[in-house]
């Protein structure tokens, strides 16, 4: 289990004994997700301190999501490698702050995973999300998604990759449900 699961776990598991395991569950993943890494690694401007190569840097790396996040994780792993898992469970503390706070989970549940839990208490079948349209070079592409329930489309996104574009048609098909 990567070091960032490991010290998440553990908070929640002792410093939230009463909440029940469903709700643990989900807001470990909110807060082992991209998203919140991205924030963190944000929160302390990694983005300065990371070696890209010259393509890398010229499409915008130290702001990509995706690198930072891994550059959070990283940190948080030679954090605990060099001091231990009390010194990993306080920089995740200070890294993620407020986001290790049951009630924050509520309002910060992705859009795929609310749509999923809709759709499982109304036993309709599970969402497909299909890539309809790519544009722009490969360093800046935009995904174009349609989410399809029952061979009908409830929601269409578009974003920077083909996860945000999926988020996007969740939250759209979720208005439409509502």
């Amino acid at each position: 289990m990567p070091v960032l699961q490991l010290t998440v776990s553990r908070h929640l598991f002792f410093e939230l004994p009463g909440v029940p395991e469903g709700q643990l569950t989900r807001l470990r993943a909110s807060l082992v997700r991209e998203e919140s890494l991205n924030l963190a690694a944000q929160r302390f401007n990694l983005g300065k301190y990371i070696r890209l190569s010259h393509g890398e840097e010229r499409t915008g790396g130290r702001e990509k999501p995706s690198i930072l996040a891994d550059i959070m994780e990283a940190v948080i792993a030679a954090v605990y490698l060099d001091g231990g898992l009390e010194a990993a469970e306080a920089l995740v503390k200070r890294a993620l702050g407020d986001r290790m706070n049951p009630e924050f989970d509520q309002d910060e549940l992705d859009a795929k995973t609310k749509l999923q839990e809709l759709l499982q208490s109304k036993a309709m079948s599970s969402p497909q999300y299909t890539v309809v349209d790519e544009q722009g070079m490969p360093h800046e592409r935009v995904f174009t998604v349609e989410l399809h329930v029952n061979g009908r489309i409830l929601g269409r996104g578009r974003g920077r990759s083909k996860k945000a574009a999926q988020q996007q048609a969740a939250l759209e098909a979720l208005k439409s449900l509502s």
